[in-house]
Formats: C-alpha cells, sequence, structure tokens
C-alpha cells in the first residue's frame, strides 16, 4: 500500500526543486558570462565589472569603487591592481588631496570597454535595487538563512569567480 504524502509535502518539494532550478540558473549564468568575459575579453567578469564602474564615473577612489560594485574594499583592491598590471586602469594621487589615489581608465581600458558587453552583475544590481524594500529585506533574509542552513554563511564573499583559476 502506498503511503500518502500530506499536500503540504508535496508543495514544499515542487517549490524546494524550483528554487534550486533558480539558483542553479544563476549560477550557470554567471559562470557561462565568467568564461565569456575570459574568453573574449581575456579578464574576469569582476574586473569588467569593475572597469564599467570606473567608466561610468570617470575617477574614482577604491573606496568609490568599492561602493560602486557593493563588494568589500579587500576584494575590489586586489581587482583594481589586476586592472593595473594589465595596463587597463591607471592609478594616481589626487590633485585636490595627496592621501587620495584616484583610478581611471588608461586608453587601453577605455578601448577593451568599447567592445566589451554589459556587466551581467549590472543586470542583477539593477534587478535588486528595482524590487519593493520588503520583497528586497525578504530575499536578504532568507538567502541569509539559507547559506547559514547549508554551512555557508561564513564564506569569504568575493567577487563572482574571481577567485577561480
Amino acid at each position: 500500500m502506498k503511503k500518502s504524502v500530506p499536500a503540504s509535502d508535496d508543495g514544499a518539494t515542487r517549490e524546494s526543486r524550483s528554487i534550486l532550478d533558480n539558483l542553479r540558473r544563476l549560477v550557470r549564468g554567471l559562470h557561462l558570462y565568467a568564461r565569456h568575459c575570459e574568453t573574449h575579453l581575456g579578464l574576469s567578469a569582476a574586473q569588467l565589472f569593475a572597469l564599467r564602474k570606473i567608466h561610468e564615473r570617470g575617477t574614482v577612489s577604491l573606496g568609490e569603487l568599492s561602493a560602486a560594485t557593493l563588494t568589500d574594499l579587500s576584494s575590489v583592491s586586489v581587482v583594481a591592481e589586476r586592472l593595473r598590471k594589465r595596463g587597463l586602469l591607471v592609478r594616481r594621487r589626487s590633485l585636490e588631496d595627496r592621501r587620495r589615489i584616484e583610478l581611471s581608465l588608461s586608453p587601453a581600458g577605455l578601448d577593451l570597454i568599447k567592445r566589451s558587453p554589459d556587466a551581467l552583475q549590472e543586470r542583477l544590481v539593477r534587478s535588486l535595487k528595482g524590487m519593493p524594500v520588503r520583497r528586497r529585506r525578504a530575499l536578504e533574509r532568507d538567502l541569509g538563512r539559507l547559506l547559514k542552513d547549508a554551512g555557508l554563511a561564513a564564506q569569504s564573499a568575493l567577487p563572482f569567480f574571481e577567485d577561480l583559476p
């Protein structure tokens, strides 16, 4: 005799599968985008995102770039240094405040931006900012709980795929 499963369990299973499928689509999309950036542009998706943010603003400090990319300062500093070493970014002291380091695109960085796709991260940020506050806070809370329950809450939040070889 078949065991009957309460309807709520069927719903929980269906919803859980749908959530996992959506997470898989997100991770796969980010992975494919990262691979495209690496293959066609020779840089990471995080590096392209940072370049696009610098291009939008003209000149930025590391702190401003960190805020613009919604990434912690130490991570964005590593990304900026890699871009500088590749000759895509210029780093110089501000004329107004000698303590401030300013970042801007080099001619090579500007050329790369002109032939690059829009940043997937920017589309995600735009979507999140467009959500009603209540939904955005619920998503933040629920994702935090999901990560905590999965034992992933303590993981560093590095830029997407920046830590991969």
